[in-house]
């Protein structure tokens, strides 16, 4: 049973409950993170085929909140058990968050450059990974092969990218 904080619309902490037993007007939080190269690529995950929703899709790296953790330490969490990656608070980047039927999402970059030969997938969430450049990506999406939460909280994050590289270019 996995315990996690709930909020109120204004994200004003609640109560403690379990996941699944929210009620209306109650949230929870959430971190979608993306991981980009120096190529400016994205890297995205396949779910397990296994999976109970969107079997063998792809997707941004992520997952809930746990009771009593902060969004910082679930992307330094989520990054370890997903990928086997290490990812130091100074490395990720807050872009912005949105609200979903039954939680607050959180977004997350993490500029780093590895290779997908180092990857590891320790809760075997995921299967594979890629790097891909922001047409590819486009594509994917197109293609219906990505999971339905990617499309939003991939155009914050490239709203924040397309200033971030503005100003480094």
């Amino acid at each position: 049973m996995e315990m996690v904080d709930i909020y109120n619309k204004r994200r004003e902490k609640i109560g403690v409950k379990e996941r699944h037993s929210l009620e209306k007007g109650e949230y929870r939080i959430s971190c979608h993170i993306f991981f980009v190269n120096s190529k400016e690529e994205f890297l995205l995950q396949q779910r397990s085929l296994a999976s109970k929703k969107f079997p063998g899709m792809w997707e941004e790296t992520g997952g809930g909140v746990s009771a009593g953790q902060t969004s910082q330490e679930t992307v330094v969490r989520e990054c370890k058990e997903e990928l086997g990656v290490d990812v130091a608070p100074e490395e990720m980047t807050y872009v912005g968050s949105y609200t979903r039927v039954r939680d607050i999402v959180d977004i997350f970059i993490v500029f780093k450059d590895f290779e997908i030969s180092s990857l590891s997938f320790p809760d075997k969430e995921a299967i594979s990974a890629k790097w891909l450049n922001d047409e590819q990506l486009t594509m994917l999406i197109e293609q219906g092969k990505t999971v339905p939460s990617l499309t939003k909280s991939l155009r914050l994050a490239r709203e924040y990218l397309s200033d971030f590289w503005s100003v480094e270019h």
